[in-house]
């Protein structure tokens, strides 16, 4: 129980990391995705497409946050 909140930190960081390498391997090793989504706008110049994508990756990565934080603040009850 004492390394739960060492463990969702390490957890937290990986999912950004994650979010990242996600977001660089679709741009340019796929033709689907929201990476390929963002630089096919960006080669267009449609740069209304190209933020709305990265809004949406901005969100998923901060609701993926909000619910680590909840399920931290859930489990690690001695930290508050």
């Amino acid at each position: 129980p004492a390394v739960l909140p060492e463990l969702f930190t390490s957890i937290r960081i990986g999912t950004g990391t994650s979010l990242a390498i996600l977001l660089i391997v679709e741009a340019y090793g796929t033709r689907w995705g929201m990476g390929y989504y963002i630089l096919d706008a960006w080669s267009r110049i449609n740069y209304i497409q190209m933020y709305g994508g990265i809004v949406i990756m901005s969100v998923v990565g901060a609701a993926l946050f909000w619910i680590l934080d909840g399920i931290q603040w859930a489990m690690c009850k001695g930290t508050r």
